[in-house]
């Protein structure tokens, strides 16, 4: 722990100036150098991941790293050299917040089987990611793949300095939500195919041909921090451990894969089958027994026949919880961007959902101005994903991101 102890404090000192230079300190901050009391001397996040199978590690090991000591194979961005340390055995990476961290290898390639285990050991609960980078080249050219404490999993790329998304953020059983959060994450690059694996399971492949070559690398990024008005939301940084990277000759193919869909349509674009879940004791909550302070939204739309729904989509293993109503714009709002903050009694935000608005397309474009926002009388559905487990969230707070 004391090459942590010594790296953070100094990222500290960075993060909390800038913030408290700008405005009064939050109360849902907590500071990095906090953040690493709270790591344990001694943490095992990586025990309850299952070995790969050995079809997968039979290739040539051609780069690997148990990171039980600094071979100096490693190096963080400009201006990230504080963020990463080396701690018991294990890459521990905390990236202030709204940024993203990546750590590259001195090993670079362009077909091979990559490996690593990632998992949050302390901080933010919600928010954060952890990533395998690849084919880099350099800041502005190369691919990513992550998974997040929401339990999805992306795959982006940037090329000449321009990001776009290869396979949109899809959920998984296999990503442990939030402080649970540990994962083997994969990657299997053979020309164009590049595809997606969480502990051993092939979960995603797409074709893409813009990068051959680079280097192999670590990423992982902190909530970001959200302003609505003066009001800010600054939840804890998040510190992700890695272990057990291994990059090997790429295998022909992946024991027991099956198909592999080429594309995921996103979440937003699914079709919902929903069912009511009644009211009662030990059942989902009701929009009744919802603390939700709607006192932003209703500055701008009409709210009616709000309820509580259970939904299961196409990318969904199992149905979610959502809060459902009918909205009708009383004024022009614009651009509209709701979060849905979810609170525990020591009025700390612990997470928070993006509020979906899907405006009624049969209107006609009068209710619509020239840059894509609404004018009064827009009418539509809303609806935002409960936690999974509302009980550690004592309300919640409807609040404008823009």
């Amino acid at each position: 722990m004391v090459r942590l102890l010594l790296a953070l404090p100094v990222l500290a000192g960075l993060v909390l100036g800038s913030v408290q230079a700008a405005e009064p300190a939050d109360p849902w901050l907590e500071s990095v150098a906090a953040l690493a009391e709270l790591v344990p001397a001694e943490f095992p996040p990586f025990t309850g991941l299952s070995p790969a199978p050995d079809a997968m590690q039979s290739g040539e090991l051609l780069f690997s790293d148990d990171f039980s000591e600094d071979t100096g194979r490693w190096s963080l961005g400009p201006g990230d050299e504080g963020a990463g340390a080396y701690v018991d055995g294990a890459y521990l990476i905390t990236p202030p917040l709204s940024l993203r961290v990546l750590s590259l290898s001195d090993w670079e390639g362009g077909d091979f089987m990559a490996e690593a285990d990632a998992a949050r050991v302390a901080g933010a609960e919600y928010g954060f990611a952890a990533g395998l980078v690849f084919r880099y080249a350099d800041e502005d050219n190369y691919y990513c793949f992550e998974a997040g404490a929401d339990g999805r999993y992306w795959l982006n790329k940037r090329v000449e300095g321009e990001s776009s998304t290869l396979a949109e953020p899809t959920e998984s059983p296999l990503i442990p939500l939030g402080e649970d959060f540990a994962v083997r994450l994969g990657v299997l690059a053979r020309g164009e195919r590049l595809t997606l694996l969480l502990n051993g399971t092939a979960v995603h492949t797409v074709e893409d041909g813009a990068l051959a070559s680079g280097a192999f690398g670590l990423a992982a990024r902190s909530p970001r921090r959200q302003c609505f008005g003066l009001d800010c939301v600054n939840p804890s940084p998040a510190a992700i451990a890695f272990d057990n990277v291994a990059v090997r000759t790429a295998p022909q193919e992946l024991p027991g894969a099956g198909p592999v869909p080429a594309e995921t349509p996103p979440a937003i674009e699914a079709t919902p089958t929903a069912t009511a879940t009644p009211a009662g004791e030990g059942l989902p909550p009701t929009p009744d027994s919802l603390s939700i302070d709607w006192s932003s939204l209703h500055e701008e739309f009409n709210i009616s026949n709000l309820r509580v729904e259970e939904v299961l989509e196409a990318n969904m293993a199992v149905p979610a919880l959502f809060v459902l109503f009918e909205f009708e714009a009383v004024r022009d709002v614009g651009l509209v961007d709701y979060v849905a903050a979810f609170i525990n009694v020591q009025n700390k935000v612990i997470s928070a959902a993006s509020v979906e608005f899907r405006p009624d397309l049969t209107q006609p474009s009068v209710y619509y101005d020239a840059l894509g926002g609404w004018k009064a009388g827009v009418r539509g559905s809303a609806r935002f994903r409960l936690l999974d487990d509302m009980s550690k969230a004592a309300r919640i707070r409807l609040v404008r991101n823009r």
